[in-house]
């Protein structure tokens, strides 16, 4: 067996990867640590439409999702009335493990091979480049030799510290920039839910968003879900499990769905996860091995949602590599920096941009996330970008206009608006990558971004 790639994970983005490197004519091996019969991630995931399109990636099927594709969000604190609202917004609802499973029916279709229950335990290499990985199936170790690997596990994966010390991939991690989340779909009683919406306490058919949720510190979010049609009310929370004193998810969510709620029946669909929120790394190649999702930091800084980058991300590398290894080119850094170049001049950059507005959003008090929202000094069209993974920032008369509102409660809340105006600092340095591989010139570049990030307060 020495397909031309293996691919370590069978996420969602890497298993675009592999259905668009075996469409494109070259032998892919997947290898997942699970079992076929129990896999599949049971979060749910709200994704914007447009890269569906754009990436020609798998739309999902009515099955595969929750909720209608248009809904409202509103953003609120506690004790606040009305909140941020976006009106319409289309997006998908999806459960992930029957999204997947179809993933894994459309990758065999195009010739892609899985082998199930089998965990990557280390690479092969020849002190220059990666040429393939180790296997454990069924106690048995084995060499898998390919032309390609292409990394597309979890962000905590323990192979991910077996990776070559020749590669250049900087996993740094701070212990704050984790996020714990769960994210459930009930069965309700109808009947005392729709008491509920008419006496005013519960809003249907929006996504209802509560931050800097009390006794679960600033930087939490509590999301509920209501769809009176179907009888179902999704339920969703997070919060920095180090933070010491404060509420676990599951505690914020058992203590809504028992004692604010009351009326839900049956849990019919969920799960939780420890989810990285930092900028993408860096670099996403060396000789011989790519990265991608969660394994390279993909999940977006301010709202968690790993699922759409991971997409692209697998399209962008599926793209490169297909290019190189038909072309019968080596792997190389330089060959396959076009992926690199690709993701971090898009989504690395708007991701960028959001890790330095989350560094700051976590220094803010409860209080003051709920002053945030009472000012009005979170602006829907910033919500807006966020959810369609764009670019948000501060022009000098929008600043000019946030600072007046932010008056009233002086603090910590002049400094967002301060630092809000920088963010685009970052997300230019990061749309200016370097468009071909020179290794001086990208450690100039790498030095210039942990010099932002320093200068931000934010490294």
């Amino acid at each position: 067996m020495k397909p031309d790639v293996v691919i370590i994970g069978a996420g969602t983005g890497g298993l675009i990867a592999a259905l668009k490197m075996a469409r494109e004519g070259l032998d892919v091996l997947v290898m997942e640590k699970s079992s076929e019969d129990h896999y599949g991630n049971t979060w749910m995931n709200d994704l914007d439409l447009h890269p569906f399109e754009k990436y020609d990636l798998p739309k999902p099927l009515p099955e595969e999702l929750a909720f209608p594709i248009d809904r409202n969000i509103r953003a609120n604190a506690n004790g606040v009335e009305g909140g941020v609202i976006i009106g319409n917004i289309p997006n998908y609802a999806l459960k992930m493990s029957l999204y997947q499973k179809r993933l894994v029916s459309l990758c065999r279709e195009a010739g892609v091979q899985f082998v199930f229950n089998s965990r990557a335990t280390g690479f092969l290499e020849d002190g220059k480049a990666v040429t393939g990985i180790l296997v454990e199936d069924g106690g048995v170790s084995k060499d898998i030799p390919a032309r390609m690997v292409v990394v597309a596990c979890g962000a905590f994966a323990p192979i991910l510290k077996k990776i070559p010390e020749f590669c250049d991939f900087d996993f740094h991690f701070r212990p704050d920039d984790a996020v714990h989340a769960i994210q459930e779909l009930w069965k309700i009683n109808p009947g005392p839910a729709r008491e509920m919406v008419s006496q005013g306490s519960l809003t249907p058919n929006e996504m209802v968003f509560f931050m800097g949720v009390p006794g679960a510190g600033p930087f939490s979010t509590f999301m509920y879900q209501l769809d009176l049609d179907q009888e179902v009310v999704a339920l969703l929370a997070g919060c920095k499990p180090q933070n010491p004193g404060v509420l676990s998810p599951r505690e914020l969510i058992d203590d809504f769905k028992d004692n604010s709620l009351g009326f839900c029946t049956e849990k019919i669909y969920g799960g939780g996860r420890a989810i990285p929120m930092r900028q993408s790394l860096d670099n996403l190649v060396d000789n011989g091995i790519a990265i991608l999702g969660d394994a390279a930091f993909m999940a977006s800084p301010a709202n968690g949602s790993g699922t759409t980058p991971s997409m692209v991300a697998g399209a962008q590398c599926a793209w490169t590599v297909a290019k190189v290894l038909n072309a019968g080119l080596k792997p190389t850094r330089k060959a396959l920096w076009g992926y690199n170049v690709a993701f971090q001049t898009g989504l690395g950059a708007t991701f960028a941009g959001y890790y330095v507005a989350h560094r700051i959003f976590t220094t803010f008090s409860e209080q003051e996330v709920q002053n945030l929202i009472r000012h009005k000094l979170i602006d829907p069209r910033q919500f807006k970008n966020v959810h369609d993974a764009k670019p948000f920032g501060v022009d000098p008369l929008q600043g000019l206009g946030l600072f007046m509102k932010a008056l009233p409660v002086m603090g910590a809340l002049i400094g967002f608006v301060k630092h809000g105006a920088k963010i685009p600092i970052i997300t230019r340095h990061y749309r200016n990558f370097p468009g071909e591989y020179d290794p001086e010139t990208f450690t100039l570049w790498r030095q210039r971004t942990n010099k932002i990030l320093k200068r931000l307060d934010v490294s």
